[in-house]
This record gives structure tokens, sequence and C-alpha cells, in this order.
């Protein structure tokens, strides 16, 4: 996966989906930016509880770099 989300074509596919997605939407529910993840949320790393839903602190605090980048102005 690690390899795929650097790949131009696979931030393309994404854009083309985001957009068409973003069409049916008011202007304040669309996305803006996105980021894609080298490596999907793990229970190992205490990203994700025993019933697989988001630790947000853990997730938050680890990613805090990408969050900020996706905020800025």
């Amino acid at each position: 996966m690690a390899d795929l989300s650097k790949k131009e074509e696979v931030h393309e596919l994404f854009r083309q989906e985001v957009h068409i997605k973003n069409e049916k939407l008011a202007s304040y529910e669309t996305i803006k930016k996105f980021f894609i993840l080298e490596e999907d949320f793990d229970q190992g790393k205490d990203e994700l509880t025993p019933t697989l839903k988001v630790r947000r602190k853990v997730v938050t605090e680890r990613y805090r770099d990408i969050l900020e980048n996706l905020y800025k102005a």
C-alpha cells in the first residue's frame, strides 16, 4: 500500500472521485483537501480499539503535522 499511496495516478483517481462526490454537496460539505496515508490504521499501533473504532487521540497525535497542513489556509 505504501507504494500506491505515493503514485500520482492514485492521487488523480482520488481527486476525480472527490470531485464527483463534491458536485452533489453544498459548498460547506465538500472535501477541500485530503491525504493518503502509507498504512492503514492498526490495532497493534494502538490506533484502533479491539472493536476497530479509531482512537482519535492517538491518531491526532501521531498525524498532527499532516492534519495541521490540511487546515492551513
